[in-house]
């Protein structure tokens, strides 16, 4: 979470943090006014990459939860029905 919050209040790390430690954001902000490596490049990727399919899974599992909700709906609806026909 902290490293989320890092990444995402850019602003608020760079006026709060101190001298002696530097959070991801305000190393890479840093590295702007001089060249950035190739690393950073590969950090970058490899951040992008990992939430995306953090976000693709958290989505695939959302929607099985549903279509299982659906589907215990369905048999209950069934069950009423026959239960009413009977």
């Amino acid at each position: 979470m902290a490293f989320t919050l890092s990444l995402d209040d850019f602003v608020i790390s760079y006026f709060v943090s101190g001298p002696e430690f530097q959070t991801l954001p305000i190393h890479i902000y840093s590295m702007t006014k001089k060249r950035v490596t190739p690393d950073m490049y590969a950090l970058s990727t490899i951040i992008f990459i990992v939430v995306f399919i953090l976000l693709i899974l958290s989505n695939m599992a959302q929607d099985e939860e549903r279509l299982e909700k659906r589907r215990i709906r369905r048999e209950l609806r069934q069950e009423k029905k026959e239960r009413a026909d009977a």
